[in-house]
Order: structure tokens, then C-alpha cells, then sequence
């Protein structure tokens, strides 16, 4: 697990090699379980925050002060920790499907169209098609990530 999530750092910007099922699924699990720490510690910070003001019969009037403060810090390191495993993410999604001999054509397609749908989205720009679309894409790529490696498979093909 250790190396695994090691590997995925030092391989940064690797898109042109080859990534594990075991080696994809054991960064997803510690990515996930780092997830779940940050929104457990935000949580009780601010659950201790409100039982603070409670106890000495302060208005509740929402997150002051130092408090404050460290809400925004934690959602900052939350967020210089998306942007900075954004790329990794990619190159090992994009590995993981380069190791099932997915065609690279259909590899970019599953890693951009929920980025352009997501921002699509964002800026308002959405049905129901589209969403089902994207769905279905995302089900795939959920798929390709659970398949075998292709031991059969040339490097040359890419």
C-alpha cells in the first residue's frame, strides 16, 4: 500500500506507463480514507466550536475569531491537496487504462468528458441527456479501472 501511494507521487507526470489494478485501488483507498480524515477533523472543529459558544451562553451567530480563521485554513489545505494530487490522479487513471490496453483515443474521452460536463455544469449548462451521459461515461471508466491487466497487450500500440 505504502509503495503503491509512494509510486503515485514520484510518478507525477508519467502518462505513458503502465499502472496495477492493486496499484490504482490501494491510492484510491488512501486518497479516501484522507478525504474522510480532513471532513472528520473539519467537523468536529466545528461541532466544538458551536458547543463552546452553547456552554457560555453566547448567541450562536455562526463561526467567529479564531475559529474563523482555521476554517479557512483547513479548507485551503483541503484544497492546495486537490490541486496538488489533480495531475497524479489523472496519470494513474490514465495508466490504469493504458495497463487494460484501453484505445488512448477512449482513455482521454473518459478522463475529459466529465471535466467539460463538470464545467459545463458549473457554468449552468446542463440537461438531463447530458447528465445520463456522463453518468454512464463515469460507469465506464469505473469499469475499466476493475478489469484485469492485459499481459498480452504491446507498449508499441500507443
Amino acid at each position: 500500500m505504502i509503495t503503491a501511494y509512494v509510486d503515485f507521487w514520484k510518478r507525477y507526470f508519467d502518462f505513458k506507463g503502465k499502472s496495477s489494478r492493486s496499484d490504482f485501488w490501494w491510492v484510491f483507498l488512501v486518497n479516501t480514507v484522507l478525504v474522510i480524515a480532513w471532513v472528520a477533523i473539519s467537523i468536529a472543529t466545528k461541532a466544538n466550536v458551536v458547543f463552546y459558544d452553547v456552554t457560555q451562553h453566547k448567541a450562536v451567530s455562526g463561526v467567529t475569531g479564531f475559529a474563523l480563521y482555521f476554517d479557512y485554513f483547513w479548507v485551503g489545505i483541503g484544497f492546495i491537496y486537490y490541486l496538488a494530487s489533480l495531475i497524479p490522479n489523472w496519470s494513474l487513471s490514465f495508466r490504469r487504462y493504458r495497463d487494460t490496453n484501453m484505445n488512448i483515443w477512449a482513455a482521454v474521452i473518459l478522463l475529459v468528458f466529465p471535466i467539460v460536463v463538470g464545467g459545463l455544469g458549473y457554468l449552468g449548462i446542463t440537461n438531463t441527456i447530458l447528465t445520463i451521459v456522463n453518468w454512464l461515461v463515469q460507469l465506464v471508466a469505473f469499469v475499466v479501472t476493475l478489469l484485469p491487466s492485459n499481459i498480452m497487450g504491446d507498449d508499441d500500440e500507443y
